[in-house]
């Protein structure tokens, strides 16, 4: 009941935190078999939270990134190649004031993203007409 937590908050807290400290494998446990189990889910909102440390605008839902890949057919924005695993990447990159929205990114191959760094599309596209690819 939310008036009875509000009331006894403190010590709700406390005891949570206490059995946080005598179970750690009970903890360790849950939270490793999470991060196992759904690897890609875990590794998204770990960039959502460098993203907001970077101090970046704007956010996206891993539904999103996953219809965003979608409507990209499950292939790299720039070799087309598919059925590769994928990564987020800013258009406009977060080092350079880009925002972290859905509309600032695009799916890329490894490679690409590498790549790529931080630069934004033009001069990418002008780093591999004058030096070709790795």
């Amino acid at each position: 009941n939310k008036s009875y937590y509000i009331k006894n908050k403190a010590i709700i807290r406390a005891k949570q935190v206490q059995y946080r400290r005598s179970h750690p494998e009970v903890i360790y446990g849950c939270s490793s078999r999470y991060r196992k189990r759904n690897m890609k889910k875990y590794a998204f909102y770990t960039r959502r939270h460098e993203a907001r440390k970077k101090g970046a605008n704007g956010t996206h839902t891993y539904e999103e990134w996953l219809e965003l890949i979608a409507e990209y057919n499950s292939s790299c924005a720039i070799c087309g190649r598919n059925n590769i695993p994928l990564e987020e990447d800013h258009i406009h990159p977060l080092s350079r004031g880009g925002s972290d929205s859905i509309d600032n990114i695009q799916p890329l191959c490894r490679k690409h993203n590498a790549q790529k760094w931080n630069r934004t599309v033009e001069e990418y596209t002008d780093y591999i007409s004058r030096y070709g690819e790795l």
